[in-house]
């Protein structure tokens, strides 16, 4: 059985990411619903390796990550904009598991989450690292109930960079062997969920 703690206090005050450490329990994040892919894709020749990635479902980049130092390199690179926006960031950290994964296409995936709550949540995003999994949260207005079902979806136009976002993570995760999800639409709760490492057992390139 698990219990929800409470959630990380709303601050409309700029400043850094702030962690803290905490029991079990989940937290969310707002949605874009026409979002770029994460702030951190530069070009598109960057898109289309990512985009490669997740149509072969393959890396050979795949190692041991500790998933806490993972979110906060992520959250320390877009600390300075949700400042500017007058916005703060809250790491809480659960119990934690290493995962197999690709660094590079886990924190794409959690760049397309924290570009999605600058671009269209608001308040403190709220970020839970538990076991193997990283639950992001803010005070947006939460997914509409007719774009639930589609929200995952990929463009009718291949060629767009836009509004892609989502359906590309869910797609990079995927390739890693995790999921991506949302576990509630109102307010809206993404959820990542990465492969635990098993001992003895190597990556397979």
């Amino acid at each position: 059985m698990s219990h929800k703690p409470p959630r990380p206090p709303r601050s409309p005050c700029p400043g850094p990411p702030v962690r803290r450490d905490a029991g079990p329990g989940q937290t969310l994040a707002d949605l874009a619903l026409d979002v770029e892919p994460g702030g951190q894709v530069a070009d598109r020749g960057e898109l289309d390796e990512l985009l490669t990635v997740a149509r072969t479902g393959s890396t050979k980049e795949r190692t041991e990550l500790d998933l806490t130092t993972l979110v906060d390199h992520q959250v320390a690179d877009w600390q300075q904009r949700f400042a500017e926006k007058r916005r703060q960031v809250v790491v809480t950290t659960g119990l934690t598991q290493h995962v197999m994964a690709t660094p590079g296409l886990t924190g794409q995936v959690l760049n397309v989450l924290l570009e999605n709550s600058l671009r269209h949540g608001r308040g403190t995003v709220a970020i839970l690292v538990q076991d193997t999994s990283v639950t992001i949260e803010d005070d947006g207005p939460g997914v509409p109930d007719d774009r639930v079902a589609s929200l995952f979806d990929r463009p009718s136009d291949h060629r767009a960079a836009h509004g892609r976002g989502l359906a590309l993570a869910r797609r990079l995760a995927e390739s890693d062997g995790g999921r991506l999800e949302l576990v509630q639409h109102r307010p809206a709760t993404f959820r990542l969920t990465l492969v635990p490492v098993t001992p003895g057992v190597r990556p397979v390139a």
